[in-house]
């Protein structure tokens, strides 16, 4: 879908600052209130902008997570939807998609303790696991968050949320881990709605909305444009490193990336993987050739998927 440079504008704004008002919208896109509200409607009823959430520092509220890639041995499209409608079903899964590649299948399992994941993993392969030729397991390090870069003309402009490892942190009463969830599903209701969902003052929402911030437990927000809607396939690239020592010098190169929206390091199998936006085979290549050329010398394996669909996308489901 082909948009004009006024929409570009618009998608540009609320990428820098997704709670911007239409007024700051308009006097970026250097248009008019009205209009800028008449576009944004628009880009919303085309499914370019969907609703936007908090990002959460999961790692604030004692949570770990783990990673699983899955290879098929033998599978047809009614078992796999079997497969996808088990996992969204249990609450410990925060990302799910399918993919082409190397793999068919990746998720994430967000959990509060080994226990809580060993049950899921052993109930998922004991059901599921007779169909699969690989599964590897993953266990996420740190994450690099990027904003959607690619819709910027030019040098784009960067903005980046990292969550990392060894993070203190504090106890939660049930109405802050309800607010926790519902915003980080959608951060688009009013605190009106809000007040009446949690029976509280509007001020009270946002003194707590205000100390989640604070406490470092929201940490930004995903402006909710959906790239593929512009035309952008989602590739990711798995990467394993002979040395560690230089993995710094992926991370410095890939944030000023322009086609790069996440970088994520793990350990296991592999050391890091990179999130490319792209809208095309030929672009990826280049994006390959171009990690050979830089990093090749510390590269010991790599492989690349395709995402087809995302089913599960947010950052907790269940606290």
């Amino acid at each position: 879908m082909d948009i004009d440079n006024v929409d570009r504008k618009l998608l540009q704004a609320l990428d820098i600052n997704p709670k911007a008002t239409l007024r700051q919208v308009a006097k970026y896109a250097r248009i008019t209130k009205e209009t800028a509200q008449y576009r944004v409607k628009m880009l919303k009823s085309k499914g370019i902008i969907a609703k936007h959430r908090v990002l959460v520092n999961y790692r604030k509220l004692g949570l770990n997570k783990n990673i699983l890639l899955i290879k098929y041995k033998e599978l047809d499209n009614e078992l796999e939807r079997e497969i996808i409608s088990f996992l969204e079903a249990d609450m410990c899964v925060t990302w799910l998609s399918t993919c082409e590649g190397s793999y068919n299948l990746t998720m994430t399992v967000t959990y509060s303790n080994i226990d809580e994941f060993t049950d899921f993993y052993r109930k998922f392969f004991a059901k599921f696991g007779k169909y699969f030729l690989e599964r590897v397991l993953l266990q996420l390090v740190e994450d690099h968050i990027f904003n959607s870069k690619m819709i910027f003309l030019g040098k784009p402009i960067i903005q980046e949320t990292v969550l990392q490892p060894r993070t203190t942190y504090d106890t939660f009463d049930d109405i802050d881990k309800s607010l926790i969830l519902t915003l980080s599903e959608d951060s688009d209701s009013s605190y009106s709605a809000l007040c009446v969902k949690f029976d509280l003052t509007p001020e009270a929402i946002r003194k707590r909305v205000s100390r989640l911030f604070e406490k470092g437990v929201f940490v930004g927000y995903y402006s909710g444009i959906q790239l593929w809607k512009l035309g952008f396939e989602t590739f990711e690239i798995w990467v394993s490193v002979s040395d560690l020592s230089k993995i710094a010098s992926m991370l410095r190169y890939y944030i000023g990336h322009k086609d790069c929206s996440y970088l994520t390091f793990y350990t296991g199998k592999y050391d890091l993987a990179l999130e490319f936006q792209v809208k095309s085979t030929k672009e990826l290549r280049l994006i390959l050739l171009d990690l050979r050329s830089k990093f090749g010398a510390i590269i010991s394996d790599y492989c690349f998927l395709n995402v087809t669909k995302e089913y599960i996308f947010t950052g907790v489901r269940n606290l």
